[in-house]
């Protein structure tokens, strides 16, 4: 990997995933209280800074509301809001496992594919305007739904 070392590469892939998944059980937690109370008015917990700021969803809006619907799990309605969630909630299942796995063997498999997957798309034109384009298509898709966070 270009510039990151091992070691924050690892501590990296450990506490985002782990940071996301205390956001995401937070997130749930508040969903189910308010569902108890019977309060209608949910609070904004779900916010996209570049959403409220321009009106404009960003690609990855409707990730956080795409993994609370797949826990449910509304795998229809899931598909609704945006594709990238399927991705993060990967993520933040795998990494934590691969890393602690790397840790305890003393191995650095996840750092090396890491590097092994950045070189392919950087020497790979095509599969880097691929990943854009997709990218894009979503990012257009949740734009002409009107998708508002």
């Amino acid at each position: 990997m270009r510039g990151l070392s091992p070691r924050t590469f690892y501590s990296f892939a450990i506490t985002g995933p782990i940071a996301a998944a205390i956001y995401l059980w937070w997130v749930r937690a508040k969903i189910l209280a308010t569902d108890r109370s019977g309060a209608t008015d949910l609070p904004d917990l779900l916010v996209c800074p570049i959403n409220s700021v321009t009106g404009i969803p960003c690609p990855s809006c409707g990730t956080s509301r795409t993994i609370l619907q797949i826990l449910e799990p509304d795998l229809i309605q899931s598909s609704l809001f945006n594709p990238l969630g399927i991705i993060v909630l990967t993520a933040v299942v795998v990494l934590p496992i691969w890393t602690l796995r790397d840790l305890i063997r003393g191995e650095r498999s996840m750092y090396l594919t890491a590097g092994t997957g950045e070189q392919l798309v950087r020497s790979n034109r095509i599969l880097r305007y691929a990943l854009l384009a997709l990218i894009a298509v979503i990012w257009l898709g949740l734009i002409l739904q009107g998708y508002s966070g």
